[in-house]
């Protein structure tokens, strides 16, 4: 939600989750016919493949751009401050 638009930061938002339900049911899909082809156990091979793969690249990409939310330590004082109150 930081990248957001000020103006319209619910339609962002609705893109972000449209894009995702997208790539769920694609990846649904897709599973069936693969395990056709190459077998169950290979699918769920290549299913963990995948899932490392992504992790990967998640972890990446959050460390470069853990500079760009500078909005974590107040999150972390407010709590902070809510728990002594």
């Amino acid at each position: 939600m930081n990248w957001s638009s000020e103006e319209r930061p619910g339609t962002d938002y609705s893109f972000l989750q449209c894009g995702e339900s997208l790539a769920n049911v694609l990846a649904g899909m897709s599973i069936a016919p693969l395990a056709s082809v190459i077998g169950y156990s290979r699918t769920f091979l290549v299913a963990w493949i995948a899932g490392a793969f992504a992790l990967l690249l998640v972890v990446t990409a959050a460390r470069k751009l853990a500079g760009l939310c500078e909005d974590t330590e107040p999150f972390k004082q407010s709590f902070k401050h809510m728990r002594h109150s």
